[in-house]
C-alpha cells in the first residue's frame, strides 16, 4: 500500500492474548450500554403519554441515541390504556373510559452479527513496514516482519542504558 507517497507493506495479525483482553473489553461495553438503555427505557416506559402523537415522539428520541448503542436493536410499541372514573358504576350500567393514557412498550436484544463482528475484530490489528525486502532477492515473509516487530521492545529497552 502507499502512505504519503511511500510503499509500505501491511499485514493483518490476529492475536489471540489481544483477543482476549479485547473481549473482555467488549463484554463491559456491552454491559454498560445495556444499563444505559434499561434506564432510559424504564424512564420513557413509566412517563404516561396523553396522546398518541407523544408516545411517537418519544419512539423518535430513542432512534436519535447515540451511535454506541447501534448495538442493540430496540423494538417498540405503543400501548393505549384507559382511564376510568373512581367511582363505581351504577348497577347494570358499563364502565365508561374518561380518558386514554398511552404507555411505550421497550424491548431491547443484541444485534448478533454487529456483536460478532467486534468480536472478529477485537483481536486484529495492522503491522504496518517499510521493510518490503532485506535484499535484492529475498522478500520478508509475514512471520519474519512480526518477529522482527517484536524483538524491537528489547532494543527499545536498552535506549535507556
Amino acid at each position: 500500500m502507499t502512505l504519503y507517497e511511500t510503499n509500505y507493506r501491511a499485514i493483518v495479525i490476529h492475536s489471540s492474548a489481544h483477543d482476549k483482553r479485547r473481549h473482555k473489553r467488549i463484554d463491559r461495553l456491552l454491559k454498560k450500554n445495556k444499563k444505559e438503555l434499561e434506564q432510559l427505557a424504564q424512564k420513557l416506559m413509566t412517563e404516561p403519554y396523553y396522546c398518541e402523537a407523544d408516545a411517537q415522539a418519544a419512539v423518535e428520541k430513542l432512534s436519535q441515541l447515540p451511535k454506541k448503542t447501534d448495538i442493540f436493536q430496540i423494538s417498540t410499541s405503543v400501548e393505549k390504556i384507559a382511564k376510568y372514573k373512581r367511582e363505581r358504576p351504577k348497577k347494570g350500567e358499563k364502565r365508561v373510559s374518561e380518558r386514554y393514557e398511552y404507555r411505550l412498550e421497550l424491548s431491547f436484544k443484541e444485534d448478533k452479527a454487529k456483536v460478532d463482528t467486534l468480536r472478529e475484530e477485537a483481536g486484529c490489528f495492522v503491522l504496518l513496514s517499510n521493510l518490503v525486502s532485506p535484499s535484492e532477492n529475498a522478500e520478508w515473509d509475514a512471520e519474519g516482519l512480526l518477529r522482527l516487530y517484536k524483538s524491537q521492545c528489547g532494543i527499545e529497552q536498552n535506549f535507556d542504558f
